[in-house]
């Protein structure tokens, strides 16, 4: 599954307001879902990354990245980035977290950013957290 149709499904769950619309609206999008899709879509539309912490602070997520112009990550792709993220320590560790960011962030449109930097910050807004997971 591509990555831009959870962040579309986020988006859409966050801005309905009854309940019934964001149940319809995830229930529609484990339809689609590939199965090997299903057990990291489900806490990222919760608003959780599997990984747990990944060591990314705000002077990282702060630097502009121009979004890519189609969408083509997958859901396994960010989630393969971002395990390799979690993995990074030790010394240039900061700028090797810096470089898989930006490269991730370059490869997400827009929509996919802002998905994304919820998911890095654990801001993701919608309404459905706790009824996902």
């Amino acid at each position: 599954m591509l990555f831009a149709r959870l962040a579309q499904v986020s988006r859409e769950v966050a801005a309905a307001s009854a309940r019934s619309r964001k149940t319809a609206l995830l229930a529609e999008l484990f339809r689609e879902a590939a199965a090997e899709d299903v057990p990291v879509a489900i806490p990222y539309l919760a608003g959780r990354l599997p990984q747990g912490r990944l060591g990314v602070g705000w002077k990282v997520l702060d630097r502009p990245v121009p979004p890519a112009a189609e969408p083509s990550l997958t859901v396994r792709e960010v989630d393969a980035r971002l395990t390799d993220l979690g993995e990074v320590s030790g010394p240039g560790a900061q700028a090797e977290r810096a470089r898989i960011v930006g490269a991730l962030l370059a490869a997400a449109t827009e929509d996919e950013q802002r998905f994304l930097l919820g998911l890095l910050t654990g801001e993701v807004r919608q309404g459905a957290l706790d009824a996902v997971a």
